[in-house]
């Protein structure tokens, strides 16, 4: 299959290989505020990298908020946003709470392209530091963290209710095994649409790669043995009590079990059932 590559102004020409379906979730974000959710080492980043090219594009001396849960995991999208775009370097910068509020500030202001943690912008919204109404996109990546108390969910109204143009891209490749979750989080994100893809698609198969799986097994050393020695003492107390005290009936019970009943108990102790509290000590 010949190679083609992305043509876009603010996309360098012959750098980014033009993907069927890439393009077809492109289509899907450029009209609404979205949901990609893709299977890693798939191109969710190049997905944004284009949208951001269309936005600034279409709404000139506008910028791009993109925002990851950790520092780490700033510099992921701000390595490749800087590799495909055809802008010049010092339009980019990775802001974070080590960077002093005053510098922040300034920054914000400057930069074209800001790559930050959710929770560096959400403190600066609250202090006034920061102002969403320039910012033609806002790219939440691990969107599926959009839950809860997490600061996505601030940012991102805070993000609708300022911003002149605002569009917004989650990406995820894991957004929860339930719809209730998916429907969480695209409501804490104001997302109007999903578009799901998988590794068994007909326009992703032809990019797959085959994977080749060996299997080595190792001993543990002395002292790793005795560290799981000593939690598989702790899980059997637990998983014990939790038998007796009637909430499960065997003698094992998967991570997946635990989490729902650590979720039943909160719920319990929510309505009003102090007894339930004893239960949540045991997970």
């Amino acid at each position: 299959m010949e190679k083609k590559y992305v043509k876009h102004p603010l996309i360098k020409p012959n750098t980014m290989e033009a993907r069927i379906y890439q393009e077809s979730m492109l289509g899907a974000a450029a009209k609404k505020h979205l949901l990609c959710v893709l299977p890693t080492a798939l191109g969710k980043t190049n997905i944004a990298i284009m949208l951001a090219a269309h936005r600034l594009h279409a709404y000139p001396g506008s910028k791009v908020l993109v925002m990851a849960p950790t520092r780490p995991l700033t510099d992921q999208p701000f390595r490749k946003f800087k590799q495909f775009l055809n802008l010049p370097d010092d339009d980019f910068q990775v802001v974070t709470g080590l960077t002093p509020p005053h510098e922040r500030e300034c920054l914000y202001k400057e930069k074209r392209l800001v790559f930050a943690t959710p929770q560096t912008i959400q403190k600066d919204l609250e202090r006034g530091r920061l102002s969403l109404e320039d910012f033609s996109l806002l790219v939440t990546d691990e969107a599926h963290h959009s839950v809860g108390r997490y600061s996505y969910p601030y940012v991102a109204k805070k993000y609708l209710n300022n911003a002149r143009n605002p569009r917004i891209l989650g990406l995820t490749a894991s957004p929860g095994g339930s719809n209730e979750k998916i429907m969480e989080i695209c409501k804490n994100l104001g997302i109007d649409a999903v578009e799901v893809r998988t590794e068994h698609d007909s326009d992703v198969v032809p990019y797959i790669k085959e994977k080749e799986v060996e299997w080595v097994y190792v001993d543990l050393p002395e002292s790793f043995l005795r560290i799981k020695s000593l939690i598989d003492g702790v899980y059997r107390k637990r998983i014990d009590s939790l038998r007796k005290a009637g909430y499960i009936s065997r003698k094992y019970a998967s991570k997946k079990e635990l989490l729902r009943l650590q979720s039943d108990f909160m719920k319990s102790i929510r309505q009003g059932n102090k007894k339930a509290f004893s239960g949540l000590s045991y997970v």
